[in-house]
């Protein structure tokens, strides 16, 4: 019995390293993307503002970037799962009344596989 303890022990520690290992990796990595992402801002912010004080020496490639990112910066601005919702719960109110139920699913299924219908659905289109 106290040799599995210790053999449980054991791997037990050999997990937890791993597991510290691993943990330090990501810290590592995520530290390098904050730091990139950093980066990145500075630049764009400072593009920008060169953008904005020159007008007249703006390219239209230039021009097309500028709308581009005032584009991203209102999507992430004002993307959030609540606000997204909002405009589905809208048209959702304003859609008309189902008149009949939805098919079953067995109906669906059948028709998806290309069986053929009952004789009685032929008979009532006959009558």
């Amino acid at each position: 019995m106290e040799e599995e303890m210790t053999v449980l022990k054991k791997n037990a520690l050999k997990s937890e390293k791993i597991f510290e290992r691993e943990l330090e990796e990501l810290n590592t990595q995520l530290s390098v993307q904050v730091s990139l992402n950093l980066k990145l801002s500075t630049e764009l912010k400072a593009e920008r503002e060169a953008l904005q004080k020159s007008p007249a020496v703006m390219t239209t490639n230039h021009r097309r970037r500028l709308k581009w990112l005032r584009r991203q910066e209102e999507q992430q601005e004002t993307t959030s799962p609540a606000l997204a919702l909002e405009p589905q719960r809208e048209a959702q109110g304003t859609l008309p009344d189902r008149t009949a139920p939805p098919p079953s699913v067995w109906k669906r299924t059948r028709h998806f596989l290309g069986l053929r219908k009952p004789e009685r659905w032929k008979r009532r289109r006959e009558d």
